[in-house]
């Protein structure tokens, strides 16, 4: 799914980032500006590859997938990230973005490196919980397991938004090894997926 011809992705500069990041949050407000709660408030086109890793277990459930966007013609990725932590009864989740050098391909192997501490988030669940924190440092490697394509429209509920994804992606089955916040490998299992997009575009609407 993911084509090993994908080159490298060479970080932007801070003064770029942060205009982009800026663009993104005017886009944000112009579209729930005066409108009602059911009008979208977030569209973006994701473009090449995008990295899925999750975590379960009895104390709780981690989701962050990363994707490749363009905000004011430049590269940019946007995180979305899932956080619930069973044994303190809260979740955590939202959306940032995050410089382009935060998501990296090099022959068939993708990397993904983030101090979600560091990152501008435009959207979080929750206000008073605030945005998931932790580090996320994965690697992800085909593992020729399963290879897909996905073509239609997908919907995913969160506690205060919903996410609607569409268009066509290719999908293949990954090793991860690394940290996705409290979880690390490979004393536990972390599911991975890389998908290559030729045409998808999310929609995010709030609940």
């Amino acid at each position: 799914m993911v084509k090993p011809c994908i080159e490298r992705l060479a970080p932007r500069s801070v003064g770029r980032r942060l205009s982009s990041v800026a663009a993104l949050v005017m886009l944000i407000s112009l579209a729930t500006s005066g409108v009602s709660q059911a009008e979208p408030l977030l569209r973006l086109r994701i473009d090449g590859v995008s990295v899925v890793a999750i975590f379960s277990d009895d104390n709780g459930y981690v989701r962050v997938e990363a994707s490749m966007v363009t905000v004011n013609g430049e590269e940019q990725v946007l995180l979305d990230v899932l956080n619930v932590d069973n044994v303190t009864q809260t979740t955590t989740c939202g959306f940032a973005i995050a410089p382009s050098s935060v998501l990296e391909t090099a022959s068939r192997t993708t990397r993904l490196q983030v101090n979600l501490s560091s990152v501008q988030w435009v959207s979080v669940c929750d206000a008073v919980a605030g945005p998931p924190l932790g580090i996320i440092g994965l690697t992800f490697k085909p593992d020729g397991v399963m290879r897909t394509m996905t073509t239609g429209t997908m919907h995913r509920w969160l506690p205060t938004m919903v996410v609607h994804s569409a268009g066509t992606s290719e999908d293949e089955s990954v090793q991860v090894s690394g940290q996705l916040l409290n979880a690390v490998t490979p004393v536990q299992f972390i599911f991975g997926q890389v998908s290559e997009f030729s045409t998808r575009f999310i929609s995010i609407e709030r609940r």
